[in-house]
């Protein structure tokens, strides 16, 4: 049998047999599929298993709102309706929290991504363009920050960044040339963190429309969240991420 990193795990129907190659994370690597004809086994496939795949319908939008996740939940699998309609997992920090008992609250508030003095590493599932022309294709991402300490603003270290990843099969994803959905963002000086506060938790709406269109070979994209703060005082609010096709409605 072929060697790979990770556990196979044998599973058995009346006319199949399939082995499948499992990560630590329990993800689907890969698994070999065996057709049983009496005493004999015959091999019919070897195939990737490509994860969660949201398909991207013409005139529509996949949407991360958080507003179907729970408390403290680190991932969301795309079920909770049109506005939770794009899965999602963060690792490494952040995690869904009620605004309304968060610092700064919207004026409507509801259940966003935060981070409080640590990570936001968030990954969307990968989006299939198959159904939209890629050059229709953008993503979107509500953010803004809160910072209520006393004398003292965005430090050097604290960052934010978001863009699109690309692949053609699935498989191996790389960031896309024209991808930047947040620009880099820091603090320190000049402070570019300290003008996405906002009064009352209003957040600012970040696109990469209008950046170089998505490449026709890709087929797949997904979103990628990166921010880091580093005080007890300093919060990254994130909501409503979507990919979108121009002009789908909200």
């Amino acid at each position: 049998m072929m060697a790979f990193g990770g556990d196979w795990k044998l599973r058995r129907s009346p006319d199949l047999i399939e082995w499948e190659l499992w990560d630590g994370d329990l993800t689907t690597l890969s698994s070999v599929r065996f057709a049983e004809t009496g005493r004999e086994y015959y091999s019919l496939a070897f195939f990737p298993d490509l994860g969660p795949i949201a398909p991207l319908e013409p005139g529509t939008a996949l949407r991360t709102s958080f507003d179907s996740s729970n408390i403290g939940a680190t991932n969301g699998d795309g079920d909770g309706g049109v506005n939770d309609s794009l899965p999602w997992s963060v690792t490494g920090g952040g995690s869904v929290g009620d605004e309304s008992l968060l610092p700064n609250p919207p004026t409507d508030p509801g259940m966003a991504l935060f981070a409080n003095n640590g990570r936001i590493n968030f990954t969307s599932a990968k989006v299939d363009l198959g159904g939209v022309p890629n050059q229709d294709v953008i993503a979107t991402i509500d953010f803004r920050t809160f910072e209520d300490s006393n004398g003292s603003d965005w430090e050097d270290d604290d960052r934010v960044e978001a863009w699109i990843e690309g692949s053609e099969d699935g498989l191996a994803f790389s960031r896309l040339a024209g991808g930047t959905v947040i620009p880099l963002a820091t603090g320190g000086i000049p402070d570019e963190l300290k003008p996405l506060e906002l009064p009352n938790g209003a957040y600012r709406t970040f696109s990469s429309e209008g950046n170089e269109p998505i490449p026709p070979e890709i087929r797949y994209i997904r979103v990628h969240i990166a921010a880091t703060n580093t005080s007890l005082s300093e919060r990254f609010f994130v909501d409503n991420v979507t990919v979108r096709e121009l002009g789908a409605a909200d």
